[in-house]
């Protein structure tokens, strides 16, 4: 009779993540902004509840989610650091199209345009917990803010662009292959579960066929990626996100052409956007825009 094999040691949550993030295309682009979130939520929480643990909060949501990104480095390659001298005038007109619009969505343009004339600080122009922060507790304010720093320009461009401009614009290249999870939901209902299978089946080979690019993504996808990047900020913020949507769409579309550079152009725009605006909100205590 032969030896019993020893029992496979128990698998650590992160060996299974990482098993399930090789198997799953999305999983490794999905999943830190997932983490990012949930820490998001945590920190407004803490912001009402428990403003001394904001500092512990932020650094472990920076600390998590890079290193989800390092971790799967490398089933990301298109998470790239290549620069394009486009990135420039297009971080410029999303900062200003962000601003502008956000001014107008927020009903506070004429504050907006008589602090610019007259270089008066643009204080009250908007509700922000970070700005009570600073008020109340100036060091823990200026440390929240440095590490809110530190997450807009190194970590959240990463994030929304590996989604965003990434996975999202890449999935769904046809309005039929962006109704797939409504057929998969649909397709065990009576009399039309045949129907939706059939058709699930037909979009799951179009996908696998012709998932395009980085930078060569239909329209239909670009669509669809801008409106769930718009959903992810603030409803105000929703005009500003759509340009910038498409702004970096463009620019991805610029510089993947002739040769690939990846989501390099896209992420340096993003992060000079980010930093841009944390200056702009800290120079003009115009605190609603974080």
């Amino acid at each position: 009779m032969p030896p019993t094999p020893p029992p496979s040691p128990p698998r650590t949550f992160l060996q299974q993540a990482d098993a399930r993030a090789a198997r799953q295309w999305w999983v490794p682009r999905l999943a830190p902004l997932l983490v990012w979130l949930l820490f998001l939520a945590m920190a407004h929480a803490a912001a009402e509840w428990a403003p001394v643990l904001l500092p512990l909060i932020h650094a472990a949501q920076i600390t998590a989610t890079a290193g989800l990104l390092w971790r799967w480095r490398g089933l990301l390659p298109e998470l790239s650091a290549k620069f394009h001298w486009a990135a420039l005038p297009a971080a410029l007109i999303v900062l200003v199209s962000w601003l502008l619009l956000g001014w107008w969505c927020r009903g506070n343009w004429d504050h907006a345009m008589h602090s610019i004339r007259t270089g008066s600080p643009m204080a009250g122009s908007g509700t922000s917990a970070l700005a009570g922060l600073l008020a109340e507790h100036p060091a823990l304010g200026r440390t929240v803010l440095g590490l809110r720093l530190l997450g807009m320009v190194f970590v959240v461009p990463c994030i929304e662009e590996l989604l965003f401009r990434c996975a999202i614009a890449r999935a769904f290249p046809t309005w039929r292959s962006a109704a797939r999870p409504f057929l998969q939901v649909i397709s065990d209902w009576p009399w039309i579960g045949g129907w939706a299978d059939r058709v699930l089946r037909a979009a799951t080979w179009h996908h696998q066929q012709s998932t395009p690019a980085v930078g060569r993504v239909t329209w239909v996808g670009i669509a669809i990626s801008t409106l769930f990047f718009a959903l992810n900020h603030q409803r105000v913020d929703w005009a500003g996100a759509a340009v910038a949507g498409l702004v970096w769409h463009a620019l991805l579309a610029l510089s993947n052409r002739p040769k690939p550079a990846g989501l390099g152009p896209a992420i340096w725009s993003h992060a000079l956007v980010n930093l841009w605006l944390w200056i702009w909100c800290v120079w003009r205590g115009d605190w609603a825009f974080l």
